[in-house]
């Protein structure tokens, strides 16, 4: 989580507020893919 913080910290500095929403909508497409890949194993 630290590591995630100061790469937020350094987009909002460097690219503005809007970088480090489309990071976090990143995210949560990777989390949805992780999140798919799991209900599929379990069907499996």
């Amino acid at each position: 989580m630290l590591v995630s913080s100061g790469l937020a910290g350094l987009l909002w500095d460097n690219f503005g507020s809007s970088a480090t929403f489309a990071g976090a909508g990143f995210c949560f497409l990777t989390l949805f893919g992780l999140l798919v890949r799991q209900v599929n194993a379990q069907v499996a």
